[in-house]
């Protein structure tokens, strides 16, 4: 991400880059803070980070401070995707250190101009990365990276830089992370516990009329934006909000049970006679761990006082009393990460989870669920290379990227490629958790894996068949298969036991039928929950549904190497 920012005039202001994910999350994500140099220049500023996700908005927001003669302008917005190991078609993406062509013959600098004569001059392509004698593809005017070689006889040729393979598109069931998501509209100068309630609905944002809240109603709705579970309610007259008035207190029933606002009982959605001088503000018992922090890291900008007078102003200033912006939208071009030279056929699965650092995918093996590990940890691709690997782990890594369990983690394919990197050399699961960071990891330096230590893995991907085993639909779960189409919610997941002795077991008892279960992590300082939704089921006669499952619960868990945890769970059930 570039731009050029002009910041002048007397006392304090700030600006902040933003990343959100409309499809999936209501919170914005910090990506940067700019530190203002009060100078009556253009000065450039720029960063980099990693999308979560395939499709984003990056959101600037600019605060101009106490005195109404401060002014932030921003001018000139470039945002592209780069990667150090392959291309996309027609872009510029690629800032590799190829400096050698297909044919084998060595780059000319793109600042010579001898022997080859071009226009391609780095101030004329200053968003290309023209520095050195590196393939490039300035402007993205042909098809991939090439350069001018230094040969009088070949004027210019294509680099042999793989192609990039296209990011997976997901389409989450609800836009936002959520039904009916509810945010806070903070102040500046405020924590971001206490702001005006808006609502998504419709698929637009409104308000929430504080006539008829009740506490119960307040801390349904906090618990629902991720502060706390109670919570008290002001107006700020001098803040009114835009937008629909979608609810008032008189529409929205929460009984004392309701654990968030999507157990409560809406009605009348627009239908309230309230404005916006009636908007509700609150004050959250909680903080968010996952919403926007306002002291985001800052990195300073470098002055630059020569592009001043070749730059036309664009000025955008935001009062210091809201931090709702306009988002500038984009999506991720073809090239979202880097991917190895030695890979051959793109990644089964490679979809981030944001509770990792680590994004896992399946590669080169006999199907979309068999192959060898690659792992990603968000700057290198490399493997897992570990003498403890086993199907405990195994049974993680499957999880991770999204299948229910492994069959095994020794499959028969073919041999990976040699001179893949190590980045984790050391791996011990229990076999229960969600996400390989809550496993024992050594990571290392980058060094070269044996051939014969990479991490292979064959997963099992559930499949349904809902009219020839009636034991395997949504409305009649035994487990045999996986979860029927039922799924888990929430960071804690419930996880499928195949009923064998391979896998981990949970109970002290031995089970030979399959089942899910869900257990505290050793380390867990509070208790957890586990979550489990059904897909729609129809009401085919319109009477009461009977609904029915066993359940086991056990206060003493056995877990390997001897340890032991003790647990009080318990059990609830809700419909919508």
């Amino acid at each position: 991400i570039k731009f050029y920012v002009h910041a002048y005039g007397r006392g304090d202001g700030k600006l902040q880059v933003f990343s959100m994910y409309p499809r999936h999350s209501k919170y914005l994500y910090p990506v940067s803070g700019i530190s203002i140099t009060r100078v009556n220049a253009w000065q450039p500023f720029s960063t980099a980070f990693r999308p979560l996700h395939s499709t984003y908005r990056i959101v600037i927001r600019g605060v101009r401070g106490r005195s109404y003669e401060n002014d932030i302008a921003i001018d000139d917005i470039f945002i592209t995707s780069i990667s150090s190991a392959c291309y996309s078609p027609n872009s510029e993406v690629y800032r590799g250190g190829m400096n050698s062509t297909t044919s084998g013959y060595n780059c000319q600098p793109w600042s010579d101009q001898t022997p080859h004569n071009h226009t391609y001059f780095p101030s004329k392509y200053p968003y290309s990365g023209l520095s050195g004698n590196q393939c490039r593809n300035p402007g993205g005017l042909r098809e991939k990276p090439w350069c001018y070689t230094t040969s009088g006889n070949k004027n210019w040729d294509y680099c042999d830089v793989p192609l990039c393979y296209p990011p997976k598109i997901e389409t989450p069931e609800y836009p936002l992370g959520g039904r009916d998501p509810v945010i806070l509209v903070s102040l500046d100068n405020q924590p971001n516990n206490i702001g005006r309630l808006a609502i998504y609905h419709d698929g637009q944002w409104g308000t929430i009329c504080s006539y008829g809240l009740s506490s119960q109603d307040i801390g349904a709705l906090c618990k629902h934006a991720g502060y706390g579970s109670t919570g008290t309610m002001s107006i700020y007259t001098s803040y009114p909000g835009e937008g629909k008035v979608w609810l008032s207190g008189h529409s929205i029933i929460c009984f004392g049970h309701s654990e968030t606002f999507s157990n409560c009982t809406i009605t009348n959605w627009g239908r309230n006679s309230c404005d916006h001088k009636q908007d509700a503000w609150v004050n959250c018992d909680g903080q968010c761990p996952t919403c926007v922090n306002q002291t985001v890291p800052e990195v300073p900008l470098v002055p630059s006082v020569s592009t001043a007078t070749t730059i036309q102003t664009l000025q955008t200033t935001v009062p210091t009393s809201q931090t709702t912006v306009q988002a500038i939208q984009t999506t991720v071009p073809a090239a979202q990460t880097a991917v190895q030279t030695v890979q051959t056929s793109p990644p089964a699965t490679a979809t981030p989870n944001p509770h990792s650092s680590y994004i896992l995918s399946i590669r080169d093996g006999l199907n979309s669920t068999t192959g060898w590990v690659q792992v990603n940890d968000r700057i290198h691709l490399g493997v897992i290379c570990s003498s403890t690997w086993d199907l405990h782990s195994a049974d993680v890594v499957c999880r991770q990227m999204g299948y229910v369990g492994a069959f095994t983690y020794r499959p028969s394919i073919p041999r990976p490629p040699a001179g893949l990197q190590t980045i984790i050399n050391s791996i011990n699961c229990f076999g229960y958790e969600s996400i390989i960071d809550e496993c024992g990891l050594t990571t290392t330096s980058l060094s070269n894996c044996l051939s014969s230590s990479v991490a292979t893995i064959s997963c099992y991907r559930e499949k349904i068949r809902l009219h020839s085993d009636s034991h395997s639909t949504s409305e009649y779960c035994t487990f045999l298969k996986g979860f029927c189409l039922w799924r888990n919610i929430g960071s804690t997941s419930w996880i499928w036991h195949a009923g064998n002795g391979k896998h981990f077991n949970p109970f002290l008892s031995d089970t030979r039928t399959p089942f899910i279960y869900a257990v505290r992590a050793q380390l867990a300082s509070a208790e957890v929950a586990a979550a489990l939704i059904s897909p729609k089921i129809k009401n085919r006669l319109h009477y009461r549904q009977y609904v029915t499952f066993e359940y086991l619960l056990e206060e003493l868990i056995q877990l390997r190497f001897g340890k032991v945890e003790f647990h009080q769970p318990s059990f609830q059930m809700k419909t919508s």
